[in-house]
């Protein structure tokens, strides 16, 4: 098995207030096992846990309960292996795009990188924005430099925290392809948390259902169609059916419980 292997052992996460007079399940006993390369998608309602669960597997919060593994070894801090790429690209207004991407390998110690960084640029066709600054480069644009400066550190985990979610459709449909072909060159580790579910089926390999908070597993749906994915195939409408279907039953659920 390579790396990237990612292992979830009965996480539940806990939110105190810090007066101690009260306290939030954002997870309730999730366990996952996410197989080294592969795409994996989580689709819920806001407040799931979506994004809590994602700063757990990257180290920036604990488990309450549980813990996660990479490659055998429970996660306790941030690490490089573990590349991050949240909804705002957060690129430095003051440097240039190569500059961005560069800043990136210099605080890894990774210098030997940079004919990657160049060639992960043409891949995301911004080969010839090398020497523009943020301001000039349009949301989506702005957006795949922030991809190209988390994988020129060549993490064996990508985690997306929403990283397309502020696009317009067909910018974000151009970014799904590309973040296709990045994936399939790199053959790293990807988790994507977002709200869409059809880029969820058109991504993943796996979309994980959670349930509204506290955030549970309802489903672990594998998707069984060949790349690139059309997104008008009988075969995806009854995918996309399964799923908001899966999701409302969550959400149902979680009302029901609530009321009790």
């Amino acid at each position: 098995m390579g790396k990237g292997h990612i292992e979830i052992n009965g996480v539940t996460k806990i939110f105190r207030r810090t007066d101690g007079s009260d306290t939030l399940t954002a997870l309730d006993n999730i366990q996952l096992d996410i197989k080294a390369g592969e795409f994996i998608a989580f689709v819920g309602a806001s407040g799931c846990g979506k994004s809590t669960l994602l700063r757990l597997i990257a180290g920036l919060e604990t488990p309450t309960i549980g813990n996660i593994l990479s490659d055998g070894e429970e996660i306790t801090s941030t690490s490089e292996k573990r590349g991050l790429v949240f909804q705002d690209h957060a690129l430095f207004p003051w440097l240039t795009v190569w500059d961005n991407v560069r800043f990136g390998l210099k605080s890894t110690g990774k210098k030997d990188k940079t004919e990657l960084a160049e060639h992960l640029l043409d891949v995301v066709e911004l080969g010839n924005f090398k020497k523009s600054y943020p301001y000039q480069l349009s949301g989506g644009m702005a957006q795949r430099v922030a991809l190209v400066r988390a994988l020129a550190n060549e993490p064996d985990v990508l985690l997306l925290d929403e990283p397309l979610g502020a696009l317009d459709a067909f910018t974000r449909m151009n970014i799904q392809d590309a973040l296709i072909d990045l994936w399939k060159e790199r053959k790293n580790t990807m988790i994507l948390i977002t709200h869409d579910v059809d880029e969820a089926i058109y991504l993943a390999q796996r979309v994980i259902v959670m349930s509204p908070r506290p955030g549970r597993i309802v489903d672990d749906i594998p998707i069984e169609m060949s790349y690139p994915r059309n997104r008008s195939h009988s075969a995806f409408v009854r995918y996309r059916n399964v799923i908001l279907e899966k999701l409302n039953y969550a959400h149902e659920e979680s009302i029901a419980d609530f009321s009790i």
